[in-house]
């Protein structure tokens, strides 16, 4: 069997096998060795790593075919496609400083909580118990709406080049090309970047503002909420069935943003339900346009359009489907 066709018989092959929650193995060294070219259908953007990753494999098997000249764009392409959908991206995975910036984060906030908790408790009155549950209420609900103002800011100006901001920027246009990478980037990974600025806010609150038992507990579950919602909009990217039970039942009951919700967020025209925490806010802010009218105001003052008046931008383009397997059930 020529190797361009034992490629194809071996994608079809793959793409019928059980999905897995494990990131496939990047192709060995002598894969990325070998160039050639292979017609577009036998590439398609709605592959998944893993279906791709295993039709290596299977070529490389002592049972296939030795990769002949004709195949080097064959594998080439594949490769291509994989590195594009962030297969290789090794900073999928979390070092030793990402886990420390969180787990610093975690504490500083868990501290913050706890005398907020303390204080409440030694007040013992219904007043006090009241105010800090409203504090907490408060907090979960700004923070949804804090998280969907910036997803909106990042999604649709500036780029990669931007000033403190290009990063997450890039980051996140690269999200809407491949929705289901951010379900593979380990735990301290998905959240460092965001732990950093949450620590340094949390200090002050803790050393040296003034303190009650109410504004303890409103910027600790706040600060907490924005460091967490990266945990959330991944949970929103997996299927039911590879979360832990108490997950799909947070969403249900809209504590926790659904897969629905933000699935429509990756649907033309892009300009909706932005929210990343529970996503309570964006019926209500989707309802009376208020990031379009947001859109309108800033082309207004400053002449720049929103990225999601360009539909058909290639920022836009989704490559594969909503999740890992190529496909786009909510």
């Amino acid at each position: 069997m020529a190797p361009a066709i034992a490629l194809h018989h071996g994608l079809r092959l793959c793409s019928k096998a059980t999905p897995t929650t494990r990131l496939s193995p990047a192709p060995s060294p002598a894969s990325l060795r070998v160039r050639a070219s292979l017609p577009a259908r036998d590439v398609r953007a709605s592959l998944s790593p893993r279906v791709v990753s295993n039709a290596l494999t299977a070529l490389e098997s002592p049972a296939s075919s030795p990769p002949a000249a004709g195949a080097a764009a064959a594998i080439n392409s594949v490769v291509q496609k994989m590195e594009t959908m962030g297969l290789t991206d090794t900073n999928l995975v979390s070092t030793n400083e990402h886990r420390a910036w969180v787990a610093s984060a975690c504490m500083a906030l868990a501290a913050l909580f706890a005398r907020g908790v303390v204080t409440t408790a030694d007040d013992a009155s219904v007043t006090a118990v009241l105010g800090a549950v409203a504090a907490a209420a408060g907090a979960y609900l700004l923070a949804d709406f804090g998280t969907g103002v910036y997803h909106f800011g990042v999604d649709n100006y500036g780029d990669g080049s931007t000033p403190i901001f290009g990063p997450q920027i890039d980051a996140f246009q690269g999200h809407h090309r491949r929705p289901w990478t951010i379900t593979k980037r380990q735990f301290a990974n998905n959240l460092h970047a965001l732990a950093k600025p949450i620590l340094f806010s949390t200090l002050p609150f803790i050393f040296v503002l003034p303190n009650s038992a109410e504004q303890d507990i409103f910027f600790s579950v706040f600060l907490a909420s924005v460091m967490f919602s990266q945990l959330f909009h991944a949970w929103s990217h997996t299927p039911r069935v590879l979360l832990p039970p108490f997950v799909p039942a947070l969403q249900d009951a809209g504590l926790l943003v659904s897969r629905k919700m933000h699935g429509a967020h990756h649907r033309p025209p892009y300009n909706a339900n932005y929210c990343i925490v529970s996503g309570i806010c964006n019926p209500p802010l989707d309802s009376i346009g208020f990031f379009s009218g947001l859109e309108r105001m800033i082309f207004q003052l400053t002449g720049v359009p929103s990225r999601s008046w360009s539909e058909t931008a290639p920022e836009w383009l989704e490559e594969g489907g909503y999740y890992e397997d190529g496909s786009d059930e909510q």
